[in-house]
């Protein structure tokens, strides 16, 4: 795990700082799931799928 403290311009850019320090290729699927969110039954699966399904397309 790697902690990183320090001042940013807040919540998304704390995540962007995250997302880029992961080091992963532009093919990655990536998301966040917040302190109070629910991910639905079968969201991931349905996630990978549609990824799988529309390789090309992205955001």
């Amino acid at each position: 795990m790697t902690v990183d403290s320090r001042m940013d311009n807040g919540m998304y850019d704390a995540l962007n700082r995250g997302f880029a320090q992961l080091g992963v290729d532009g093919d990655s699927l990536m998301g966040w799931i917040n302190a109070s969110d629910r991910l639905a039954p079968g969201a991931l699966q349905t996630a990978c799928d549609v990824t799988a399904a529309f390789p090309t397309s992205s955001g």
